[in-house]
């Protein structure tokens, strides 16, 4: 606990030079000042530098006599952030608070009009601490059970410790760890009891949590000190977008995302599966006899002939069958491609004897893979234009090369658009904007893709841009004309500056509810 000095006299003192440092010993000693230098004159401040002449307040010449030392007389002040308290350096960052005069003894407990929550969640324990406006810990430390139960005597907690602080409104902070946020955070944002309190809860990411820790020097890794990091960046203001769980949105979002992973899970395993083609057939990628290398041909061939001495040793007419039947019709010569792959074959490395089974028992496995998880993706896409048709209304299909899915992956990560005001605060949100770098008379050519909002979002917003860009003249010569601008990573850099575009215009269309026109039709507002 650390302590300020407060005096009712009012005679003008001065920091002594060699004593300008006793309040900030006092401080750091957990020591009330009672002596020594000039008292702090009704402020509470770790600052080393006298209180305004403006706080300077006598008292009337009623309260003037009535025999107790002035100078023993001071308020509680403590501060999470001690090892910020603890630097010189950084003194001016502890809030000076000029307190109304008062004719009071002892030490008292300042008013908080905001209680601030900071929880650290787990799959089985929640920690929860709770801080006023000063920093000052309301209560002893809750540990409570991550159950409907422990979530209910968890919020009656927090109510009875607003109500023992008087404090008006409740921040509630949780970190996003896994999905075990999720519950408890329907259960926070949903309960009506909080939500009369004046409740606004808010979850970081355990990434956003570590990074602010970074600015306490020699702090420590426990759950207790990660809730109390937390309730601090709570109390250091410029937070982000309060938690949204709207529940007419919530099945498309957890389809949408569950999409996005098994699209990862399938890239991942088709750039294995290549690695292993190329190892068994070397030249089968620059002879590219069939345009897809997982189409149902080509899995044929790569999975029915287990060494290029084998395709060479075929007969064209065999190839040119097993071509003909698994292809459905669709390859146009079929005895020209079995010509491609023989050619391919005769180009290939040998593998040694002892890799040829493990490297075909590999590739099949992971061709296998391929089929299942592209076998889960047609009911995942079904059920997610389903879900769609019965979400709220919108344009956001009219836009060409904007097809269900996309538009679903976007609607259900925006939810109710009217959240964010203008477009830029969308783009924010999507981590579709790039962060300055400037000193003195430098400044920086490349500008970094800040990348730290809803990856979810600006995942979809990404491809469906690059789909909207093959079917939109508007975002086709758009894409082009950043395309040639672009010194390095071309298509990655003009792909991101439209889906910077296209965020501007879906924003227009989900507030105004219109279809998308093109330019040379769009009438002026």
């Amino acid at each position: 606990m650390m302590y300020a000095t407060m005096t009712n006299s009012g005679s003008d003192h001065r920091w002594p030079d060699g004593k300008r440092l006793h309040l900030l010993a006092a401080l750091l000693s957990e020591r009330p000042l009672t002596k020594s230098g000039a008292p702090m004159l009704r402020c509470m401040t770790a600052n080393t530098q006298p209180a305004p002449r403006c706080s300077r307040r006598r008292r009337p010449p009623e309260e003037q006599h009535l025999g107790r030392d002035s100078r023993s007389e001071h308020f509680c002040f403590e501060s999470a952030h001690h090892e910020a308290a603890a630097q010189p350096g950084l003194l001016r960052a502890v809030p000076r608070q000029v307190l109304p005069f008062a004719p009071t003894r002892g030490v008292m407990l300042l008013a908080s009009a905001t209680l601030y929550v900071g929880t650290d969640i787990s799959e089985k324990v929640n920690r929860t601490r709770f801080y006023d406006e000063s920093g000052k810990e309301i209560g002893a430390r809750l540990e409570s059970v991550n159950d409907l139960p422990g979530s209910r005597d968890l919020a009656q907690e927090a109510i009875s410790r607003a109500v023992l602080s008087g404090a008006k409104e409740i921040l509630w902070g949780l970190e996003a760890t896994n999905l075990f946020w999720w519950h408890l955070a329907t259960f926070l944002t949903t309960n009506p009891e909080l939500l009369a309190r004046g409740l606004r809860c808010y979850t970081f990411n355990p990434r956003q949590v570590s990074k602010f820790k970074e600015s306490y020097p020699d702090i420590g890794k426990d759950d207790w000190t990660d809730a109390m990091v937390i309730a601090d960046r709570l109390r250091f203001g410029r937070l982000p977008a309060e938690c949204y769980l709207d529940e007419r949105y919530q099945p498309l979002q957890r389809l949408t995302r569950y999409r996005r992973h098994l699209v990862r899970q399938l890239v991942r395993e088709k750039n294995l599966a290549l690695g292993y083609v190329y190892l068994k057939l070397s030249a089968y990628s620059i002879e590219k006899p069939l345009s897809d290398t997982f189409g149902a041909t080509s899995q044929q061939i790569l999975e029915g002939y287990l060494t290029p001495d084998e395709i060479m040793a075929a007969p064209i007419e065999e190839l040119a069958a097993l071509i003909k039947e698994h292809s459905r019709g669709r390859v146009a010569d079929p005895g020209e491609v079995a010509k491609v792959v023989v050619q391919a074959a005769n180009r290939s490395y040998a593998l040694p004897k002892s890799m040829v089974e493990p490297v075909n028992l590999i590739l099949s496995s992971s061709l296998t893979t391929v089929r299942t998880l592209k076998a889960q993706l047609k009911p995942i896409e079904k059920a997610i234009a389903t879900e769609l048709r019965a979400a709220p209304p919108q344009t956001l299909q009219t836009i060409p090369g904007l097809g269900p899915v996309f538009a679903a992956g976007i609607v259900s990560e925006i939810g109710d658009v009217r959240r964010f005001e203008r477009e830029e605060s969308l783009a924010k949100f999507c981590g579709l904007t790039w962060r300055r770098h400037q000193s003195g008379e430098f400044e920086a050519e490349q500008r970094p893709l800040t990348k730290t909002g809803n990856a979810h979002l600006r995942y979809y917003m990404v491809e469906a841009a690059n789909s909207v860009r093959l079917s939109c003249p508007e975002f086709g010569s758009y894409y082009q004309k950043k395309f040639h601008e672009a010194t390095r990573h071309k298509h990655r850099r003009a792909l991101v500056l439209t889906a910077r575009k296209l965020v501007r215009l879906v924003h227009s269309m989900l507030r105004s509810g219109r279809i998308y026109q093109p330019p040379g039709t769009r009438k002026s507002r």
